[in-house]
């Protein structure tokens, strides 16, 4: 995320190596420091998942600890194994024009971390797999099983076209866990690498 969003200052130590001061990231010259980059239903997550500082943890919340509630979504998404899509991935939207993207209206470009699961992919494992509630949670926010929580894993999302809508993600994170990245009539996150545009959901 170093050099993407906005936001506030992360703290010392490997959050600022990760993810910068507000000044070194790519919005802030446009915005300054403003809470834009703030939810205030933060809840955090259990760990930065950084190799080198597996005690680094996102607590209390993602903006008091690396300086934004958002994360962007870089087109090929990660889950909980490999492959971790259905359908090949095309590439990363980093640096690619808008009519590379199949649907700016339905293609994520922000979004906060209930809308997926944080994995650690590093050979010594350092958290299990999370899955997160920030909005209209019923006191607990973190879950090890999806289909385990209530059906509130609700997240703000910022379109590549620049609308953005609430939408429960609950479905796709539950229907199947392993692959909760594939396209609905709402949403897509990534785009398949031997298509171009399609409405496949």
């Amino acid at each position: 995320m170093l050099g993407v969003s906005g936001g506030r200052d992360a703290l010392p130590g490997c959050l600022t190596t990760n993810h910068g001061t507000a000044a070194q990231r790519r919005l802030f010259r446009y915005q300054g420091a403003l809470e834009i980059w703030r939810c205030p239903k933060d809840k955090g997550k259990i760990s930065e998942d950084c190799e080198e500082h597996p005690q680094t943890t996102l607590l209390p919340s993602c903006w008091e600890t690396r300086g934004f509630s958002y994360e962007m979504n870089g087109g090929s998404p990660s889950g909980l194994k490999l492959p971790f899509t259905r359908r090949r991935v095309a590439g990363f939207i980093n640096n690619e024009p808008e009519s590379w993207v199949p649907d700016p209206t339905r293609f994520i470009l922000f979004y906060e971390p209930p809308a997926v699961p944080q994995v650690c992919h590093h050979p010594v494992q350092h958290f299990r797999p999370r899955w997160y509630q920030w909005h209209r949670n019923r006191s607990k926010t973190q879950f090890l099983d999806p289909r385990l929580a209530p059906g509130l894993f609700y997240s703000p999302i910022l379109f590549v076209d620049g609308h953005s809508a609430v939408h429960n993600f609950t479905k796709s994170l539950c229907t199947d866990p392993y692959y909760p990245f594939e396209e609905t009539k709402d949403w897509m996150w990534y785009k398949p690498a031997d298509e171009g545009r399609f409405t496949r959901y």
